[in-house]
């Protein structure tokens, strides 16, 4: 009964394992995924200097729960229009992705 038990143990564990490296890796491919979608779709507004269009582009990650926070920058790095839930621009929650 003890064996039995230990290998029960053993299964479950690298079930979860394997769960948790499975779930990371589908939410990691789904942001990709977002962020080529979102990037492809603010050309335009980063040609044009357009705020408004950026704006929608950035408000449509609304419909994802997860994000909490995206920005457009110009080629210069200069700030052209952000969503955030409750982050301003200069938040280090914010910065601390932009460094990286």
């Amino acid at each position: 009964m003890l064996t039995s038990g230990i290998v029960l143990i053993m299964t479950c564990s690298a079930f979860f394992v394997y769960e948790y490296i499975t779930a990371r890796e589908m939410l990691r491919r789904q942001i990709s995924t977002m962020s080529q979608i979102v990037a492809t779709n603010s050309t335009a507004a980063l040609a044009f200097d357009n705020q408004k269009d950026a704006s929608e582009i950035l408000n449509a990650l609304k419909a994802e729960k997860n994000i909490k926070a995206a920005a457009l920058y110009d080629e210069n790095g200069n700030l052209l229009q952000h969503f955030d839930s409750k982050v301003t621009p200069d938040s280090p929650e914010l910065l601390k992705y932009i460094n990286n």
